[in-house]
């Protein structure tokens, strides 16, 4: 693997983690559930709470996919 292409997938694997790590954060954070719906705690925004769910599905994918062509490169 170039170093140029190692370099450009763990700088994206480290924003994909934090970006989940932000996403989990957020959803400790909301109360008062009623459907698919949470308010902030602190803020009092609403969130979709399974636009959440499926955006944290996606990362979780993406970081599978990232982890597995890594792994297979290094092989």
């Amino acid at each position: 693997m170039r170093t140029s292409h190692y370099i450009k997938l763990m700088t994206r694997l480290d924003t994909l983690e934090q970006q989940l790590k932000n996403h989990l954060m957020l959803s400790k954070q909301l109360e008062n559930k009623w459907m698919t719906y949470a308010t902030h705690r602190e803020t009092g925004i609403v969130y979709d709470t399974e636009i959440l769910d499926r955006q944290v599905m996606q990362i979780k994918d993406e970081i599978a996919e990232i982890k597995t062509e890594l792994d297979n490169e290094q092989q």
